[in-house]
C-alpha cells in the first residue's frame, strides 16, 4: 500500500507499507463517500473526517493518559535518533560528535518528513543527545541486549530508550 501526498508546509511524503490488516482498514475507509481518506461512522450513520482531535480523544479514552498523537510521533523520533546514532558509532566511530549528531538527525526529520530544525526541536527527547554528548550514549549501548525479551512489547532498542530515558 503506497501513500503518496502532501503534508505540513508543502513537504511531500511517499510511504510504502506492506501490512493486509492495514489494507484491508483502509480500503473499508476509502468505501466512505466522500474526499478525505480517514473517516468514520458516528453512531447516527454520518460519516465524519476524521482530524487530530478525534485520534487525541480516542487515545485519551482508552489509555487513561493524557497522550496526543506527537507523543507517539516523538517517541518514533527518539527512537530512531538512538538507532542512527548507533549506526554512526559502528560505521564512523571518528566522526566528530556535533556532526554525528546532525547527520543522526537529518535521518529522523527525513524519515518523520520534517526539517532537521523542526525533528530536533520537537521530535527528538533531548536527554538523548545530551547522552551522546557526553560520550554515556556509548555505555548504554555496550550493555545493550539487542535480542527482543519473549513476550516484550517493546523492540531492543525502545527498552534501551525507555532505561535511558528512565534513569536520565
Amino acid at each position: 500500500m503506497r501513500f503518496a501526498f502532501t503534508g505540513k508546509k508543502g513537504v511531500k511524503h511517499d510511504v510504502t507499507l506492506h501490512d493486509r490488516k492495514l489494507a484491508r482498514l483502509v480500503k473499508k475507509c476509502k468505501e466512505i463517500p466522500g474526499q478525505h481518506l480517514f473517516q468514520y461512522y458516528s453512531a447516527d450513520g454520518q460519516h465524519h473526517a476524521l482530524e487530530s482531535g478525534d485520534v487525541n480523544g480516542y487515545l485519551h479514552q482508552h489509555t487513561g493518559l493524557a497522550l496526543s498523537a506527537k507523543d507517539f510521533r516523538t517517541w518514533g523520533g527518539t527512537v530512531k535518533m538512538v538507532e542512527c546514532l548507533e549506526n554512526i558509532l559502528n560505521n564512523e566511530p571518528e566522526l566528530a560528535p556535533e556532526k554525528a549528531i546532525k547527520k543522526a538527525t537529518k535521518t529522523v526529520a527525513s524519515n518523520l518528513g520534517n526539517t532537521p530544525t523542526v525533528c530536533s526541536k520537537s521530535y527528538i527527547h533531548p536527554q538523548v543527545v545530551e547522552l551522546f554528548k557526553s560520550g554515556k550514549l556509548i555505555d548504554y549501548l555496550r550493555k545493550h541486549d539487542a535480542a527482543a525479551a519473549p513476550g516484550d512489547l517493546l523492540s531492543p532498542t525502545e527498552r534501551l530508550v525507555l532505561t535511558m530515558l528512565e534513569k536520565a
